[in-house]
């Protein structure tokens, strides 16, 4: 093999492993290919990848390899839970996010101190509070245990009742989508100009063309779409993302010395737009009615039956934070759902049986059938199963 072959090879790698993304633990992904079409009702498809990179707390999705380079966006659960008595760094299991190994801790509101977003860290007094899928995630979080630490102790938990409520809110989603569908064109025309000139030059190297015949001609090309890419993303995340200073840092510093990931910037750029909003309002508002349905049945059914073990600690208090914080998240989601006009009874009626034997079961959170009379189910960490009626 040439030179020039194996340098175009190791290009093609490259860019294939560039479509990999790494997102944090707890992320739900919404994948689309193109802008002005994804961010359309119907453009994107949702995924809760599982813990895949445990050591980085990090799972991986994958992206398109070819262009138009569409958004991936990353949505963010709620990462811990909260009552009026204080803060727990823990959250029952549910898409996208497994129950922590470790023992939470409470922190009384009184001890939350010095409360920062250090990346996608929420820290107080030293100690890590939660972990958020971006720094946009983490910055509005920090904000929020700010404002409840602030507030009166017979105000704390309407104000956890009303910014559990407001994440749901379908203007503000709506809101941000519009500004990303704004800044966006612009840059995938950049982004996808830049991949014409970098694939052309693979293609080059991989034929009879040395470096030395085409460097003056791709120059011309590269350098023009390069400056352009870096600076129109550098421009459109300070528009969506204005406090977050170091990821935009990050993001023009790569971008200009890495082409092959410039190619990505869009992506970058647009996978936080919808920080603050809750992942179930985000899926009725870029996904069809399919899978929005499937993702609201599926987060309903983890609020109602959490996969186990579903207990912080054997702690009373920080068992009691947990249970008042779940059932904040399952009474705003039912009542969201009625909003929108879905029933959450008949979400969750019972699977079909597919012609199985009786007497028949079924998880009520995974919906799995099976042919048991009784027993758990192992996928959802021994979730006792239901009798058909």
């Amino acid at each position: 093999m040439k030179e020039t072959e194996t340098l175009a090879l190791i290009l093609g790698v490259i860019h294939v492993w560039e479509s990999f993304v790494v997102v944090k633990n707890g992320s739900v992904v919404l994948r689309g290919a193109g802008v002005r079409g994804s961010l359309a009702r119907g453009g994107m498809a949702p995924d809760a990848p599982g813990e895949m990179l445990p050591a980085l707390r990090a799972s991986v999705v994958y992206a398109s390899v070819l262009p138009p380079f569409g958004p991936v966006l990353a949505l963010q659960p709620w990462p811990l839970s909260m009552s009026a008595e204080g803060v727990l760094p823990w959250i029952a299991p549910g898409p996208g996010r497994a129950a922590a190994a470790a023992r939470p801790v409470l922190i009384p509101w009184d001890a939350l101190r010095a409360v920062d977003a250090q990346g996608p860290l929420v820290v107080a007094g030293g100690r890590e509070v939660a972990l958020c899928v971006s720094e946009a995630e983490s910055a509005l979080l920090a904000d929020l245990l700010e404002r409840i630490a602030a507030a009166a102790p017979e105000a704390r938990a309407d104000a956890i009742r009303d910014a559990v409520r407001a994440r749901y809110g379908r203007a503000a989603a709506e809101s941000r989508i519009d500004a990303v569908r704004r800044r966006l064109p612009a840059l995938l025309v950049a982004t996808n100009a830049l991949f014409v000139v970098l694939a052309a030059l693979v293609l080059a190297l991989a034929g009879v063309h040395a470096l030395r015949d085409v460097w003056p001609w791709f120059l011309a090309a590269f350098l023009p779409a390069h400056v352009t890419t870096v600076v129109l993303a550098r421009r459109a995340h300070a528009t969506l993302h204005p406090r977050a200073v170091s990821e935009r840092r990050k993001l023009t510093w790569i971008s200009a010395l890495a082409p092959l990931t410039a190619v990505r910037a869009a992506q970058a750029v647009a996978r936080d737009a919808l920080a603050g909003t809750e992942p179930s309002a985000a899926v009725r508002v870029l996904c069809d009615e399919e899978a929005a349905r499937r993702f609201a049945q599926r987060t309903l059914a983890d609020l109602r039956t959490p996969a186990m073990p579903s207990e912080p600690s054997d702690d009373a208090a920080a068992r009691r934070v947990a249970a008042w914080f779940h059932a904040e998240l399952r009474a705003a989601h039912e009542e969201w759902l009625r909003a929108e006009g879905t029933d959450p009874d008949a979400l969750l009626a019972p699977p079909e049986r597919r012609g199985r034997a009786s007497p028949a079961t079924y998880c009520p959170r995974c919906r799995a059938v099976y042919e048991l009379a009784s027993g758990t189910c192992r996928d959802c960490g021994g979730v006792p199963l239901v009798a058909f009626a």
